[in-house]
């Protein structure tokens, strides 16, 4: 939309990072708080989410494809804090779309 009135135009969908497009540059890096049951429960491991990272670095999606799933939402908390440099394609900037894994160990 704009100024109110439909331009029919979707907004481009997100780059793939992959190839020429290098990952983006996170310069916010949230730690997740160790959820205290977990702790307890001596689980640790990594959890994968799939990110989409508008066109100025802010994650706009957060989607959990793998891990323990007493980490899941603590993992989520954090990544969505994260920010990331813009990232560019042909001197634009551009949405992004990524993995990234955040790691959880008892001893840290």
């Amino acid at each position: 939309m704009i100024g109110g009135v439909a331009t029919g135009i979707a907004p481009p969908a997100p780059v793939r990072v992959g190839g020429r497009v290098k990952p983006p540059t996170w310069f916010i890096r949230v730690e997740p708080e160790y959820p205290p049951l977990a702790r307890q429960a001596h689980i640790q491991g990594d959890v994968l989410i799939e990110v989409i990272l508008d066109e100025h670095g802010s994650v706009e999606e957060a989607k959990v494809v793998s891990g323990p799933p007493l980490l899941i939402q603590a993992a989520l908390n954090a990544v969505r804090k994260w920010k990331y440099e813009p990232t560019y394609l042909n001197d634009k900037q551009v949405s992004v779309q990524l993995k990234v894994t955040v790691t959880f160990r008892i001893n840290q």
